[in-house]
């Protein structure tokens, strides 16, 4: 019986991509959720601003975007923008080819109160780079995965996140399945 329970980790849907990091000093959680991004052609960035205490989409964000690779800007930075239901699409084309590029967020207010400015950054691969090439450090294991099993465990991420995390570590054949 156990067996059935492990077998939806094996057989699991292609699933967006997600990674959540907290802004700088905590006050907001980010959530970044997309297909599998290529070069030159248009992909939809689900973003979700994130209460790090209830764990609900925050209302009423007033935030910047700014997406580069290698010093070069390829979307924004856009002017002070406001969400008021704490979640946006944003369509975005990666032609600067295959690699990694950085998205950059500002956060200056929450629920129309300006507050000190607080930054977080996300590493958003395109194309099908390999993951060494990513990965500065000596361990295979991006430092976003080793986050989400830590948050997991002190209930900070969903189980979805995980099994997103999990996916990732087999797309890249970190883990691999025999």
């Amino acid at each position: 019986m156990a067996f059935v329970l492990f077998i939806p980790l094996f057989v699991l849907p292609s699933l967006a991509e997600s990674q959540t990091m907290p802004t700088e000093k905590g006050t907001l959680d980010v959530k970044l959720t997309h297909d599998a991004i290529e070069p030159n052609i248009q992909t939809k960035i689900n973003i979700d601003f994130i209460n790090p205490f209830t764990q609900k989409v925050q209302e009423h964000i007033d935030y910047t975007i700014s997406v580069s690779k290698d010093g070069k800007t390829v979307f924004g930075p856009i002017p002070l923008t406001h969400t008021s239901v704490g979640s946006v699409k944003i369509p975005i084309e990666f032609n600067l080819g295959e690699g990694v590029y950085t998205m950059d967020f500002e956060i200056e207010g929450i629920l129309f109160q300006p507050i000190p400015t607080e930054t977080v950054s996300f590493d958003i691969i395109v194309g099908d780079i390999a993951v060494e090439d990513t990965v500065t450090s000596k361990s295979k294991i991006p430092d976003w995965v080793k986050n989400i099993f830590v948050w997991y465990g002190q209930d900070q991420v969903s189980e979805d996140e995980l099994l997103n995390a999990i996916k990732y570590l087999i797309n890249e054949e970190i883990i691999k399945l025999d």
